[in-house]
Parts: C-alpha cells; sequence; structure tokens
C-alpha cells in the first residue's frame, strides 16, 4: 500500500509538479478518545429527541449511546486536547505542503485494543509546485 501512495504521488511530476517526501511525526492519538467524542456529541445533539432516536437507531449502536453518561468534563476536554495537537500538529505540515499522503496502519484498527493508546504516527507529505513558490498544485497553463 505504501508504494502505491508513493506511486501516486509521484506521478505527480509527470504534471510537473514538484513532489517532495518528507517524515512528519504526528502526536500519539487514542482512538477510543475520538469514538468516546463522537458519542458525546452525537448524544448531546439528540438529546432532546434521544428516545426518538433510540427508537430507529441501528440496534447495534444502541449500548454505545449509554457510555455518553460515563465520561466526564475533565475526559471531554482531554479529549479535545488531544484534538487540538493533532489539528495544530497537522496544520503546521500544510503550511508548507498542498497534499499529505499516510501510509497505511500497521494492522486493522479494530485489531486494536479500544483502551490502548495508539504509536505515534509518522506521514508523509509532499510539496506540490515549484520549490518556494505558487500555493497551486500544480503550475497554471
Amino acid at each position: 500500500m505504501a508504494a502505491l501512495a508513493r506511486e501516486a504521488a509521484f506521478a505527480f511530476t509527470d504534471l510537473g509538479c514538484s513532489v517532495e517526501e518528507i517524515e512528519a511525526a504526528l502526536p500519539a492519538t487514542s482512538e477510543a478518545d475520538f469514538i468516546a467524542m463522537t458519542i458525546c456529541e452525537m448524544v448531546a445533539a439528540n438529546e432532546e429527541r434521544l428516545e426518538e432516536y433510540k427508537a430507529i437507531a441501528y440496534p447495534l449502536y444502541l449500548p454505545f449511546l449509554d457510555l455518553a453518561a460515563v465520561f466526564t468534563g475533565k475526559d471531554i476536554v482531554r479529549i479535545l486536547y488531544h484534538r487540538y495537537q493533532l489539528w495544530e500538529a497537522v496544520r503546521k505540515i500544510f503550511d508548507g505542503y498542498d497534499l499529505l499522503l499516510t501510509r497505511p496502519p500497521p494492522r486493522p484498527l479494530s485489531s486494536v485494543p479500544m483502551s490502548a493508546p495508539s504509536a505515534p504516527r509518522t506521514s508523509r507529505a509532499w510539496r506540490s509546485g515549484p520549490p518556494g513558490g505558487s500555493p497551486s498544485p500544480c503550475p497554471s497553463t
């Protein structure tokens, strides 16, 4: 998969783009944090009509709804802080690059225990356009 992504990225050179491969370390994030936040956001957004939602929701999702009551304000703030750290790291990449491709995880995400934090990820970013030049992915014609 990584080889295919690399080949696809470097295909932009055929269009006259400059392509650069870099190592970009992103902060460690926990998939469980993002799942918890998604559950809390969904329950909060549907709070007034939660019983109606439960009546039409996919049955396997119903046990997750009760989890929203388990998380504390401190949990939510921690998750938001981790989300902020991740977006700040990604923003810094896009300050200098137009396109970011990441390699796939080493194993399916479903095989990662929910309570285990994920290892720090590294990503690859490619700078498009002439070095130090155009913000567009390819030179204009």
